[in-house]
């Protein structure tokens, strides 16, 4: 599992970092092909705004990617926090552009393995862990 995340982490890190970079670069969208008729519904003129929120949520991942090599179980807390990123601006920016894009879907998908994968790893949802009392003390099987 530890190696899943720490590919779906490294994944988003990596396209959200160079594509923000090139977002905050090219504010017209001309690298990506990006057409600015998008932001006509958002209060953006251009994809230099998009592009630094775009690149902090590459950085959030980063940082979330290097805890779970770590593999210190506090540090999985920012594995979880990633995925509220990931999802959070995938959503927000369904709702602003009001399109949908399978890229989209893709990355909603990715935000929310990395959200269930985190808690597993954490600990505090097992789907294989059963407790039972045995001295006054709890114990998985």
């Amino acid at each position: 599992m530890k190696i899943l995340l720490f590919i779906l982490l490294a994944f988003v890190a990596l396209t959200a970092c160079i594509c923000g970079a090139i977002m905050i670069a090219d504010s017209q969208g001309h690298i990506l092909n990006i057409p600015l008729f998008l932001l006509k519904t958002t209060p953006f003129k251009n994809f230099f705004i998009p592009g630094c929120i775009l690149f902090a949520t590459g950085v959030v991942n980063t940082i979330a990617a290097y805890a779970v090599l770590l593999q210190r179980k506090y540090l999985l807390v920012w594995s979880f926090f990633a995925g509220i990123v990931i999802c959070g601006w995938i959503i927000v920016q369904m709702i602003m552009i009001q399109m949908l894009f399978g890229l989209q879907f893709l990355y909603l998908g990715i935000g929310i393995t990395v959200m269930i994968l985190s808690f597993l790893l954490i600990g505090k949802v097992s789907l294989f862990t059963v407790s039972r009392k045995k001295n006054n003390r709890y114990f998985s099987v």
